[in-house]
């Protein structure tokens, strides 16, 4: 089972064009470990904190696409 997560999670990477080596070691060592109430309360918690941090800076951030 963990090695169709690895698997899966590489190639949606692939294919969406966003591979980065730390979010593929963090993707493998969380298929690995598994999900803890820890784990998903940190990972929720950074999206919060991205997401405020967006909605503060939104007039000084410019899309460069």
């Amino acid at each position: 089972m963990i090695t169709f997560t690895i698997g899966s999670l590489i190639l949606v990477m692939a294919t969406t064009d966003t591979e980065h080596l730390r979010a593929a070691k963090i993707a493998i060592e969380m298929a690995s470990q598994g999900w803890t109430p820890e784990v998903f309360g940190g990972i929720l918690g950074a999206l919060v904190l991205l997401r405020v941090i967006k909605l503060v800076l939104r007039r000084h951030l410019r899309d460069l696409l």
